[in-house]
């Protein structure tokens, strides 16, 4: 299972600097590709649980794995624009939900316990009941059997 730990030590080893940084009470994380490196910056004033940041820190490291990525345009209103800004998230939140919750983990886990809730799986997994409930979600429509 990854932790919050292995998370970290696995953008340094990529070459991802981990920024802390206060933005807006809207955002708690942003990545971004510049001509002087690539960096994951988390406002972690408005960051909760350790279990969150995990969660967040996956999703921004795996928009580097994936490619996932998109410009300040594709923030506007526009609907070709908006489309692909959501595009480029749900690769990335989908590519995080294996690092954190992967599937076959989840299964031996869950067929273990027998009978299981998202508040416990959460909890084993350390990361947020709302991810559990994203990547079940996900699992479910790639035809993974968890049960």
């Amino acid at each position: 299972m990854v932790t919050l730990g292995n998370l970290y030590d696995m953008a340094d080893s990529e070459g991802i600097d981990i920024i802390n940084y206060s933005f807006s009470k809207t955002k708690k994380a942003v990545c971004m590709c510049t001509p002087v490196g690539r960096n994951i910056i988390l406002d972690k004033a408005h960051i909760e649980t350790k279990a969150e940041e995990k969660v967040i820190l996956a999703e921004e490291i795996s928009h580097y794995e994936t490619n996932a990525f998109y410009t300040i345009r594709d923030n506007m209103n526009n609907h070709t624009a908006r489309g692909n800004r959501l595009r480029q998230e749900a690769k990335a939140q989908h590519h995080s939900y294996l690092r954190v919750l992967p599937p076959d983990e989840l299964q031996i886990y869950i067929r273990r316990m027998k009978s299981v809730n998202v508040y416990e799986v959460a909890e084993h997994f350390d990361v947020t009941v709302e991810s559990v409930c994203r990547a079940m979600e996900y699992y479910e429509t790639k035809g993974y059997c968890l049960w």
